[in-house]
Parts: C-alpha cells; structure tokens; sequence
C-alpha cells in the first residue's frame, strides 16, 4: 500500500478527505471464493473523494467499480458504477446473517447508482439508477437437502427513480424450489424488506429472500396436501 498527503477524519467524521491511496494483494479469498492481483486506486480533494479504480480478478471473471463521494457536501452525494463478469453467486451469502438457503453459481452484474446519503431519509427520497443480472450454473443448497441441486433464474432487472424501485418479472424454478415477484416499493414509505420474493421448498419450508437487504427468513411447512 503507498499513501500520501492523508487527512482520515475531519469535523468528527472518518473518511478519506485528502490525499492519495494505492493498494493491491497478490491473493485474497473468502472461504472458497479466491481472487488474485486485486488492485484499488483512490484519492481526494477537499472531501470530494474518488474511487478511480477498484478491479477483482476472480478465477473466471472479474469486478470492476468505480465511484464519487463528496463528504464536504450536507447532502454527500454519493455515485457508484460497477460491472461484474462471471461474479461467484456466493458473495452475495456474505452480505447478510447466516441463513439455511445458500446459492452458488456465476453472474454478469451492471449496476449505476447515484443518491444523497446524508441520513436514511435522503438516501430513500433520492436514490436513483439500475442493476441488471444474468445468472449461470446455479445451484442452490437449503437445509433440507442432501445435496446442491440446480436451479433456472431468469435475468434480475431492477430500477431505482428517486427512490421508487420497481423489479421487473422475476423467477427462481426448479424440481424442488420455486418462486416468482414483480414488485414496486417507494422507500420512502416502506422498508428495504418490503421489496422481496418468496421461494416455496415442497413440504419442507418457505423462504423469503428480501432483494435488496440480502437477508432470508426461513418458516417451516407444518402441513403438506
């Protein structure tokens, strides 16, 4: 890593206000999730800070992102760009509380955001943008299986306007495991949780995966016809 001119924290907030950082890793992984010459370029003026350039080589695809952040601003506007290719489907397990429904698999990602994020209240009233997904070789794991078994997703298409989000026709299908939403929720009136699908494991349990938190709440089939 080579840093310099830093300024880490300012009026009582930590972030990078000033100056200029460069760090990379020959290797980094998550449980089974390996990722090799991992670069990140970042810098800033004033509390106007860049991410110029984050790249995560996987074994099969890559992550790439940048993104704007202006911390001296009252409203700190915030703006990311990120692509993915071939993206380990298992990441995403990382992103949320342990759960009893784990997929694996690989995905094209496209997201753009931007959105004020002063306080939950302006991030909600203001968060614009899109992310599109498409999956490949997925398989899914729950705690009643006896072993991965695949699945057919079909694209994710998902769209942000001031913070009304809208998810388009979405499907998870499978011998075992099925579920499909279409859904629009405006944050400023409803929660992140509100936004979700509910996948079905025959005679076993339902699953209510919540988009945008990540997190799944399991409850058990008491009955089965």
């Amino acid at each position: 890593m080579e840093a310099n001119d830093l300024v880490l924290k300012k009026d009582y907030q930590w972030g990078l206000w000033q100056g200029k950082a460069t760090a990379s890793a020959n290797s980094a992984s998550i449980d089974k999730v390996l990722a090799n010459q991992i670069i990140v370029e970042t810098e800033s003026k004033q509390g106007k800070w860049q991410l110029n350039r984050l790249f995560v080589p996987f074994e099969q695809g890559y992550l790439t992102a940048n993104a704007e952040l202006d911390f001296a601003a009252p409203s700190q506007p915030l703006k990311v760009s990120a692509n993915a290719f071939s993206m380990p489907v298992q990441l995403t397990q990382y992103l949320s509380s342990p759960s009893a429904l784990g997929f694996t698999g690989a995905a094209d990602i496209e997201l753009e955001m931007n959105a004020l994020i002063a306080d939950k209240h302006a991030f909600s009233q203001t968060v614009s943008g899109a992310l599109s997904a498409n999956f490949y070789n997925t398989e899914v794991i729950t705690e009643h299986a006896q072993a991965p078994f695949s699945v057919d997703i079909t694209p994710l298409k998902l769209t942000a306007d001031r913070g009304r989000v809208e998810l388009m026709p979405f499907k998870i299908v499978s011998e075992h495991l099925n579920g499909e939403t279409k859904q629009s929720i405006d944050l400023s009136s409803q929660p992140l949780e509100a936004l979700n699908i509910e996948l079905t494991e025959s005679c076993k349990s339902t699953y209510k995966l919540h988009m945008l938190t990540g997190d799944i709440t399991t409850t058990p089939i008491k009955s089965c016809q």
